[in-house]
């Protein structure tokens, strides 16, 4: 019978530790916070076991776990031994729980960062950088320079990413560079029939 006793504080005490005393009470940088968690942990087994084996069994069975009489401070202090190891195992597979929802966390929020940065990226080409390509190409054919069909080629490459490769999960950081620099590419060829029209 006290074998089951034990069995049911031990169990009670995990859980409790487990679901309330632990979650409400970590703080890393609060060490009086964890002397109390402790505590309340001890408290929690010693009251647990008290009323089976103290109170329950004598009245039930007739036998108890202690001689009667035992003060209860003595009952309290005996059991912080026996209430330390569910103490520390439900403390532990708390921690770790903790930590892989943390983690898990951690993912979610780098992979919304990813997704905002996909957003932006999009909302840049469209209708900011295509429009300056335009007027770019525009400059291009009005001189007849022989980089115009270059530059076409180029600004529709940069519409096939705005319309098909940007509605992909990713995009590769050297095609996010490409794409930067393609308005100043074809803004650069631009510029140099100018100069050389002007000399």
């Amino acid at each position: 019978m006290l074998e089951f006793t034990s069995f049911v504080t031990y169990f009670v005490c995990f859980y409790v530790n487990y679901f309330f005393i632990t979650p409400r009470l970590y703080d890393a940088k609060k060490l009086y916070k964890w002397v109390i968690a402790f505590i309340l942990g001890v408290t929690c087994f010693v009251i647990v076991r008290f009323s089976l084996e103290e109170i329950l069994l004598p009245a039930t069975f007739g036998f108890r776990n202690y001689m009667e009489g035992t003060d209860f401070w003595f009952y309290f202090c005996d059991n912080i031994f026996y209430s330390s190891f569910p103490i520390f195992i439900s403390t532990t597979f708390w921690f770790f729980k903790y930590s892989m929802d943390t983690e898990a966390e951690k993912t979610q929020l780098v992979e919304a960062r990813r997704i905002a940065e996909l957003q932006a990226l999009k909302t840049q080409i469209n209708p900011h950088f295509i429009f300056n390509s335009l007027n770019n190409i525009y400059s291009l054919v009005y001189q007849k320079s022989d980089k115009s069909l270059a530059a076409i080629e180029e600004l529709s490459t940069l519409l096939r990413y705005s319309t098909k490769d940007l509605e992909k999960d990713f995009i590769l950081p050297g095609k996010r560079n490409w794409i930067y620099r393609q308005p100043y590419c074809i803004g650069k060829a631009q510029n140099q029939k100018s100069g050389a029209a002007g000399r």
